[in-house]
């Protein structure tokens, strides 16, 4: 029925079509053949959740008879972006052998930018906005800040609110409007003063089976006796209206921590406070690695401002001070700094773009890289091509040295490494020992496949490509594993990957 209602077909973003959804489409174009998708393979971002990039890559061995039409020009970026996107891009095995091209005036290099801590990153590029607000005649709302997971929010917004730049998060919250944070605070809240909304808002969390019937008995009787509801709670902890609760338990883990409190400094005490009460515990049931990781670095952000004082925190000194951040009621309608993930980012644009965090194990994300390997770095190499992609006038990529939230020395993310020096313009003091010792990780750590190269083609050699047609090899670059190869139809050479699988011998054809 549908087969003969459906006579023509045309699929957008073909390229994160997964198997059922590939299938369906070739069952319904079955009887008419009139299919036309659209989609670029090196924007395929979601294998992760069921996406294929074989049903674009490999469209004509699927599809016969098909045509393919490149659509390379680009309207968006400037030489200087397509050109760093590209040599980005060119890394990947498994793609559709293209370059993007512009006619848009030449701009400036892209920037990348090495800080000795994430602080100094932050302030670096906070800096740089206001230098483009001042110099440029630009807007925030022209600015982005891209990220790999939604955690690494956290350093930038912190700077930007002591700055008094406006920003807006684009799918999802700010990082201290998260759940868990919030939660994570009103545990030191409760250490530190006891607070009704504090307890309001955890008591119940992880469940200790006080729901609204138990918290309106408390509130009666807190009001009736002039008491806080935790002191109230501590008074009837007997009362036959507590049976069958935890609240026995949640007082214990309290009072444990107020004793605790003089003996730890502010970062100690979160992590016992998660702990006694089952905070912990209760998110790792949960699943939700998002939020381990916001709590992670909620818990590091805690440890890097004890080590900038030098000296131990009070509490509650450390609460007046996050208030800065809680208190944040900034309104998003205003002329603000767009920030979000690089997922969310795909298909839109804007005029300067800072891609932040561009850390090895951050993105290319090491999750990833134990759970699905080669094919997961092709597919963090395609996130930091979109990231890339999405500037239209100036690009920031930055990173720092320290330690990440597991500990682990932090260094240059590879994708820095794999783009040519000439095209970047660095700042900051990036030195030749850490470079190797950053390579020598990636090396060890994540040691990437090597594709094996077959016999290939000399210098000389007339190839035959399915798109270019008939061409010599006029050079090999050993280093990017690519031939230069002058096309009969065209009018300069083209790099194309020495393990591209359809160029063939013209001598056969």
């Amino acid at each position: 029925k549908w087969q003969d209602r459906l006579v023509y077909i045309q699929v957008d973003e073909f390229q994160d079509s997964s198997l059922k959804q590939y299938e369906l489409v070739k069952m319904l174009a079955e009887k008419h053949g009139n299919l036309f998708v659209v989609g670029d393979p090196d924007q395929t971002i979601y294998e992760w959740r069921g996406a294929d990039p074989q049903y674009i890559v490999e469209f004509e061995k699927f599809f016969k008879d098909s045509q393919t039409i490149f659509l390379k020009q680009n309207y968006r970026s400037t030489p200087e972006i397509l050109s760093l996107g590209n040599a980005l891009i060119q890394n990947n095995y498994f793609r559709v052998e293209k370059d993007m091209e512009t006619d848009n005036p030449s701009g400036v290099k892209v920037v990348h930018y090495h800080g000795k801590d994430e602080l100094q990153e932050a302030k670096w590029v906070v800096q740089q906005m206001q230098k483009i607000i001042e110099t440029k005649g630009a807007n925030y709302q022209d600015i982005a800040v891209l990220y790999r997971t939604n955690y690494l929010s956290r350093f930038v917004e912190q700077e930007l609110i002591q700055a008094n730049i406006e920003y807006t998060i684009f799918g999802g919250f700010k990082f201290f409007d998260r759940m868990e944070i919030k939660d994570a605070l009103a545990h030191l809240r409760m250490v530190a003063v006891g607070d009704d909304l504090s307890f309001s808002r955890i008591i119940n969390v992880p469940k200790r089976q006080i729901g609204k019937k138990r918290m309106q008995f408390l509130r009666e009787k807190a009001e009736q006796d002039d008491l806080t509801l935790y002191e109230t709670l501590k008074k009837y902890v007997a009362h036959d209206r507590m049976r069958r609760t935890d609240a026995r338990g949640f007082i214990e883990a309290i009072e444990h921590l107020r004793k605790r409190r003089e003996e730890l400094n502010v970062s100690e005490l979160l992590q016992e406070a998660m702990q006694v009460t089952g905070y912990e515990a209760y998110r790792r049931e949960d699943g939700d690695q998002e939020r381990l990781d916001n709590l992670t670095e909620l818990l590091h952000s805690i440890v890097q401002y004890e080590q900038t004082l030098g000296e131990d925190i009070d509490l509650n000194e450390y609460l007046q001070m996050i208030s800065l951040y809680t208190d944040d009621d900034r309104d998003d309608q205003i002329d603000s700094v767009k920030m979000m993930t690089i997922h969310t980012a795909k298909g839109l644009e804007f005029p300067y773009v800072f891609v932040v965090g561009m850390t090895e194990s951050v993105l290319p994300n090491v999750r990833a890289l134990r759970q699905r390997k080669e094919r997961a770095l092709e597919e963090e190499r395609r996130l930091a091509y979109v990231a890339v992609t999405r500037a239209e006038r100036e690009l920031y990529l930055t990173e720092s040295e320290g330690f990440q939230n597991g500990g682990q020395k932090k260094y240059p993310s590879r994708f820095i490494f794999e783009v040519e020096d000439e095209l970047y313009e660095r700042i900051g003091e990036l030195d030749e020992a850490l470079i190797e010792e950053a390579k020598e990780y990636i090396r060890a750590s994540h040691p990437q496949k090597q594709e094996q190269i077959g016999e290939g083609f000399e210098r000389g050699a007339r190839v035959m490509h399915p798109v270019f047609g008939v061409g010599t090899v006029e050079d090999i670059d050993e280093k990017k594993n690519t031939y230069q190869i002058f096309f009969d139809k065209m009018k300069a050479p083209r790099p194309i990957s020495r393990n591209f699988k359809k160029l063939e011998s013209a001598e056969k054809t």
